[in-house]
């Protein structure tokens, strides 16, 4: 048992600190809250991906992940990033439409594909897609 916590402890570190290993369910709206509320009224504010893959169809949400583009055009909201280079999307993921690249702070490249350091991005949820709004 120690052995394993202790391999876990050091795969947390190598895939970029505790924001990797935590829980993507961060304090947020309770299952019973307003499913239109907006995310300044929602208790907690910001929803980690697994929570707004729940969240009710067209709500408007703040969901903090990982932005990452492949060289197709895809873009996804991450929970994590894999520590592999190119980093890969950690499951669960939301799929993006709308996001603008040249918007993204501080990106990283490589191999065609870019991602982005810890974010949160505002926009509907619908069947696994966020449609950012801002």
């Amino acid at each position: 048992m120690r052995n394993s916590r202790t391999a876990l402890l050091l795969a947390c570190l190598l895939l970029g600190g505790a924001a990797a290993c935590s829980s993507s369910d961060a304090p947020g709206p309770s299952p019973n809250s307003s499913p239109r509320s907006s995310p300044e009224s929602t208790p907690g504010g910001v929803l980690g991906v697994a929570e707004a893959r729940r969240a009710s169809a067209g709500t408007v949400v703040s969901v903090r992940g990982y932005v990452l583009l492949e060289p197709d055009g895809t873009s996804r909201l991450c929970t994590g990033l894999a520590g592999s280079y190119p980093p890969q999307c950690g499951e669960p993921a939301l799929r993006l439409v709308g996001t603008d690249p040249t918007r993204l702070e501080n990106p990283s490249h490589a191999s065609g594909v870019t991602w982005t350091g810890e974010t949160v991005l505002i926009g509907t949820v619908q069947d696994g897609v966020l449609t950012v709004q801002r």
